[in-house]
């Protein structure tokens, strides 16, 4: 038998009490301990927040990305309407087929995105017809620059 303690296990606690001079052991955390809890869980949920914030720009940025995307695909196929109909016109015109076939260059000035994701798919594009694509960029014209070609 455990004695006073109901058995073994209650016995050993009843030793441990005896031994810090016989007070009651409160079950549970000491203040201090308490309080590096509460300070370790609010590190921990500081923690959580901000990786809930990451996750959430990250999300915010690869949708951003996606749209971008969507917008270069969307402009790539009216670029590639408009070229086509200005090809076909070029060559239904004698004129200008008869250019065309003396110097070997077509050109065609379009305002499109200037970023590297588009140029790279217009050039892609572009090869798949047998062309090359040399972007010569052009600043687009303001009130100020058509004013002065009026003068002129």
């Amino acid at each position: 038998g455990g004695g006073a303690g109901g058995g073994p296990a209650g016995g050993a606690a009843a030793k441990a009490a005896a031994a810090k001079g016989g007070k009651h052991v409160p079950l549970g955390l000491s203040p201090a301990e308490a309080a590096e809890k509460r300070r370790l869980f609010q590190l921990t949920q500081a923690e959580e927040n901000a990786r809930k914030r990451a996750r959430k720009l990250e999300l915010k940025k690869q949708q951003e990305a996606e749209a971008r995307e969507q917008q270069d695909i969307a402009m790539l196929e009216i670029v590639r309407g408009k070229l086509k109909r200005w090809v076909q016109e070029c060559f239904a015109e004698e004129e200008r087929k008869q250019k065309i076939t003396e110097k070997g260059v077509l050109r065609l000035q379009l305002a499109a995105p200037t970023t590297d994701s588009f140029k790279e798919k217009l050039q892609q594009m572009m090869a798949q017809y047998g062309a090359e694509v040399k972007l010569l960029p052009k600043p687009l014209p303001t009130k100020a620059s058509k004013a002065k070609e009026a003068e002129a």
